[in-house]
C-alpha cells in the first residue's frame, strides 16, 4: 500500500494492491512551474521475470485488484475510509468476519506431550483464552518437535505422540470451554515419495534447478487438488474449530518458470491465483471454521490473501519496542480486528513490562502464549492482571472492534523513537466508547504525555478509567477533546490504558 499527500491542496491518495508476490510502485512528478501546471502520475505493477504470463488461445487473464481512494483529511481519515471499504467490499467471503476470540496455543518450542498440552490448556483457560491451537510439530514423534520443518507434508498426527488420537486433546480443550485449532503448512512437502511420484509438482527455478524447500507449484492444478484434499482431511477428520495456515519459503521461490506453448513464462501470477482460489474454495466449504493466516510471520498479509481469512499474523518479531511499532504500522494498512498480536512466547518475555505486551495486543486481535513452565506455580498477581486484561478486551473493546475507527496519534515510527512514546486509539463509530493506549519506548525516565482523544463526541459525557490505578472520573467529551488526557508513565517499555465510556 501507499499514501501520498498533497501538502498544498490537503488531499491524500491512498491505494492497496491485493497481491502476495512481486510488485512495484513508481511515481512520476511533472512540474511545469512556468505554466503553473504540475501533475504526478503513479503506476502499480506486478514485478517478476518476463514474460509474466503467456495467455493461451481463448484464455482470459484477470489482474489483481487495486483499491484506490482520494481523501481530504489526515492520515487516519484515509485509514478509516479504506478500512470501511475493505470491510464492506473486500472482506466479504462468508464466514471471514473476525469474532476476535482470544486465541492461545503452544508449539515446538515446548514439550508437546499430551500431559503438557492439557496443562497448558488449563493455563490458557485460566488466562481467559477462548481458542487453543496446536502449532507445528503435532505430526512429529515424541521429542522430535523441532523437526517440524523437516517433516512437513505428513499431515497425519503421530500415534506415539497422541496414542488416543487428536480427539483426546481436542475434547479436553472443549471441556474447558475453548475451541480447538491446529497448524498446517500446506504448500510445502519434504518427503521424497511425493517428489519421486510427481516431480512436475515441484517448480523449476530460472537457473534450471529445482527448489530444495519442498515448495509446491500452485500453478499446477493436480498439485493444488492434492493440497486441497490434505487440508480437507485435517479440518474434517480432526474436527477443527480453527485452521492456522503457515508458509515458510523464501520469496524467491515464487519466481519459478515453465515452458508454455513453446515459450518460457514466469509462474508467479498463476501460482498466486492458484493459492487464492484454493483458500477461497476451502473457506466457502468451511464457513464456520476460523481461518487464521500466517506466512513466516507476515509474509502474505495483503488484501488478496487476507480476504479469505478471519485474521492474519503480520510479523513473528515480538520483541519490544519493535512489536509495538509493528502494531502501529500494520494497522495503517489492515483493520485492527484482522491484525493478530501476541502476548508471551516468541521472545516477548525478554523485554518490556507485561502491561506493555498485553495492551499492545489489545489494539488488534489478542492472542496468548504460555506464561510459564508447565509445572511452575504461577504468580497470582500476573494471572490477575492477564485475566483482568482479557476480560476488559472481551467486554469493552471487542464489542465495537469489528467496526472500530482507529487513530494513530503518533503515526511516524521514527518520530516515536525520538520523542520516546507512542499513542494509539480505537473508538466505536457512535463515539459511545473508546480505548487509548500510551506506551513509553526505550531510554525513557518519566514519560509525561498529553493526548487529545479523537474518537469522542463533544456532546457526550464519559466515565474515564485509568487502568494502571483502576480509578475513574466523569468528564465531558468537550473537555476531553479540548484539554486532552495527561498521562504519566515511569520507566521505559511501560504503558497506560485509558478507557472512555458514555454515561
Amino acid at each position: 500500500m501507499f499514501m501520498l499527500r498533497n501538502n498544498i491542496l490537503g488531499n491524500i491518495l491512498t491505494a492497496q494492491l491485493a497481491w502476495s508476490t512481486g510488485y512495484k510502485f513508481t511515481f512520476d512528478l511533472n512540474a511545469h512551474r512556468e505554466k503553473g501546471d504540475t501533475s504526478l502520475s503513479y503506476c502499480m505493477e506486478l514485478d517478476a521475470f518476463h514474460p509474466l504470463n503467456v495467455i493461451k488461445p481463448g484464455e482470459t487473464m484477470r489482474s489483481p485488484e487495486a483499491h484506490i481512494g482520494m481523501i481530504f483529511g489526515d492520515t487516519d481519515d484515509a485509514v478509516n475510509a479504506m478500512n470501511a471499504h475493505m470491510r464492506r467490499s473486500v472482506f466479504t467471503v462468508p464466514g471471514t468476519a473476525s469474532a476476535c476470540l482470544v486465541g492461545s496455543g503452544m508449539g515446538p518450542e515446548h514439550d508437546m506431550s499430551v500431559e503438557t498440552t492439557k496443562q497448558y490448556i488449563d493455563q490458557m483457560a485460566a488466562a481467559g483464552a477462548e481458542v487453543f491451537i496446536i502449532d507445528a510439530g503435532w505430526y512429529c514423534p515424541p521429542d522430535k518437535e523441532n523437526e517440524w520443518w523437516l517433516r512437513a507434508g505428513n499431515w497425519n498426527y503421530d500415534p506415539d505422540r497422541y496414542p488416543n488420537g487428536i480427539e483426546e486433546v481436542r475434547e479436553y480443550a472443549h471441556s474447558k470451554g475453548l475451541k480447538f485449532g491446529m497448524w498446517m503448512e500446506p504448500a510445502r512437502i519434504t518427503g521424497e515419495q511425493i517428489a519421486k511420484e510427481h516431480p512436475d509438482w515441484f517448480p523449476e527455478y530460472i537457473k534450471g534447478n529445482h527448489l530444495s524447500s519442498g515448495f509446491l507449484d500452485f500453478s499446477n492444478p493436480e498439485a493444488v487438488n492434492w493440497v486441497e484434499q490434505q487440508v480437507i482431511h485435517v479440518i474434517s477428520d480432526y474436527k477443527l474449530d480453527l485452521f492456522r495456515v503457515d508458509y515458510n519459503t523464501d520469496s524467491s521461490d515464487l519466481f519459478h518458470i515453465s515452458d508454455e506453448s513453446g515459450r518460457t513464462e514466469c509462474r508467479a501470477y498463476r501460482h498466486v491465483m492458484g493459492v487464492y482460489g484454493m483458500y477461497r474454495r476451502l473457506k466457502e466449504r468451511f464457513p464456520h471454521v476460523i481461518f487464521e493466516n500466517c506466512a513466516g510471520g507476515g509474509g502474505r498479509c495483503d488484501a488478496g490473501m487476507v480476504s479469505n481469512f478471519n485474521h492474519t499474523w503480520v510479523s513473528d518479531n515480538q520483541l519490544a519496542p519493535r512489536s509495538l511499532l509493528i502494531t502501529n504500522g500494520m494497522t495503517l494498512a489492515i483493520p485492527p480486528e484482522k491484525v493478530d498480536r501476541l502476548v508471551a512466547g516468541m521472545g516477548c518475555h525478554k523485554r518490556a513490562s507485561l502491561d506493555f505486551h498485553m495492551r499492545n495486543a489489545m489494539f488488534g486481535h489478542l492472542t496468548l502464549n504460555v506464561f510459564g513452565p508447565r509445572m511452575a506455580e504461577m504468580n497470582p498477581d500476573v494471572f490477575e492482571f492477564v485475566r483482568h486484561s482479557t476480560d476488559l478486551y472481551k467486554s469493552f473493546i471487542r464489542p465495537y472492534l469489528a467496526d472500530a475507527l482507529i487513530y494513530h496519534h503518533t503515526p511516524d515510527n521514527q518520530e516515536v523513537m525520538k520523542q520516546g512514546w507512542l499513542a494509539i486509539e480505537t473508538a466505536a463509530p457512535d463515539a459511545s466508547r473508546a480505548a487509548l493506549g500510551i506506551f513509553s519506548v526505550t531510554e525513557c525516565g518519566v514519560t509525561q504525555a498529553r493526548v487529545y482523544p479523537r474518537g469522542l463526541s463533544a456532546e457526550k459525557t464519559y466515565r474515564v478509567t485509568f487502568d494502571n490505578t483502576r480509578t475513574t472520573a466523569t468528564v465531558s467529551g468537550f473537555e476531553l477533546i479540548n484539554n486532552g488526557v495527561n498521562v504519566r508513565i515511569t520507566g521505559s517499555l511501560s504503558s497506560e490504558l485509558v478507557t472512555f465510556e458514555e454515561v
